[in-house]
């Protein structure tokens, strides 16, 4: 039967193949950051990986559907869920949670987002299914990338150079 509140487990690859439970459950979903000593839920808990210690962070508030890392694990970006089609990324540093900028009329259902290699700069699918890269610090549009995908977006990555981004649709 389906059970919406699931238990942690994480594996340290390099030492076994047994998991270690935490003592925290996450709820929907979960983001893990690039050094693998924090799980952040999409209910706003930060869990240490070692002690299984959880701290709140700020401006988890709206129905938080995913988060993502960015590559330095110094943000997160989160899609907040608006209803219908609606749906809102907003960035955060990590670990403090404040708010760094918003961005509107970002398309939620399939959440995909990539950070590039230096953290300022973000690509999220927009509205109308096209993929669009955006300024960490201020939530300005910086390029939109057409034509637009005629279904759900399911990848978006950027390139380490950041001279590529591709989409899958």
């Amino acid at each position: 039967p389906w059970n919406d509140k699931t238990t942690l487990h994480i594996w340290d690859w390099a030492k076994s193949t047994k998991s270690k439970p935490l003592d925290a459950v996450a709820d929907r979903s979960m983001t893990l950051s690039p050094d693998g000593k924090k799980v952040v839920t999409n209910d706003g808990r930060a869990i240490d990986t070692t002690t299984g210690e959880v701290t709140r962070l700020a401006n988890f508030d709206g129905d938080v559907y995913r988060a993502k890392f960015s590559r330095d694990g110094r943000m997160l970006v989160l899609m907040i869920y608006g209803g219908g089609n609606q749906g809102t990324a907003r960035v955060l540093e990590f670990p403090s949670g404040k708010k760094i900028c918003e961005i509107p009329d970002i398309f939620p259902h399939m959440f995909v987002a990539d950070f590039s290699s230096g953290g300022k700069q973000v690509v999220l699918i927009g509205m109308d299914l096209i993929t669009r890269r955006f300024e960490t610090t201020s939530g300005r549009e910086l390029t939109k990338y057409e034509p637009a995908h005629s279904n759900s977006v399911r990848a978006v990555t950027i390139s380490n150079g950041g001279n590529y981004v591709v989409s899958s649709g």
